[in-house]
């Protein structure tokens, strides 16, 4: 079966429309968790701003190195301290929200059997106790969630360190060179002998 040239270009459409609404979507889900979301009491943004450290590509000397490793190290102190939190927090309210679940069954099992009425079966009792326990589920996401997120700024802080590390190696590497260069050129004037040849 042979599909008519309106027939694509119709699809087509359709397939950027949706593009488009997926886009707009997208853009407006990065903006509430950016801007609005708050992780250990500032925004994703304010943290970004404060504890992203990007390591310059170009013209790295030995002082920008030094200036940007502290960058890091203190970067490192502040995730480091948030994240040790975090993890605390979301092991404490993921045992709270398990906690939660067994005591909602048990209150309501004693509440079918106060009131004389005859105990639901097991799936509908798991299932009461999921909805009376959600909150306490929802705020253990949220805590793992913050714990997530210090692991990633960690994880990004350890990488550019390693970057810095590199870096550096390089540049010393340059200097050790240049002065090999200079010291041979200095025996080459010293004893007459031509060191380039």
């Amino acid at each position: 079966m042979e599909v008519s040239e309106q027939k694509i270009q119709e699809m087509a459409q359709k397939l950027r429309e949706e593009h488009v609404q997926v886009q707009k979507a997208y853009q407006e889900q990065r903006k509430l968790l950016d801007d609005d979301m708050i992780v250990s009491g500032k925004t994703v943004k304010e943290w970004k701003e404060e504890l992203w450290i990007i390591v310059p590509s170009a013209d790295l000397t030995p002082q920008i190195c030094l200036e940007v490793n502290k960058a890091i190290m203190q970067a490192e102190n502040v995730a480091a301290y948030e994240h040790a939190k975090a993890q605390m927090r979301a092991q404490i309210l993921d045992k709270q929200a398990g906690s939660a679940y067994y005591r909602a069954i048990d209150h309501i099992v004693d509440e079918f059997k106060n009131s004389d009425k005859r105990v639901p079966g097991v799936a509908t009792l798991e299932t009461m106790a999921e909805v009376a326990s959600e909150l306490y589920k929802k705020v253990a996401i949220e805590s793992d969630n913050e714990y997530k997120f210090w692991k990633n700024v960690l994880d990004h802080l350890q990488f550019s360190k390693k970057i810095l590390e590199q870096a550096g190696f390089n540049i010393n590497s340059e200097i050790k060179s240049e002065g090999n260069e200079r010291f041979l050129e200095s025996l080459g004037k010293r004893y007459g002998a031509n060191t380039h040849e």
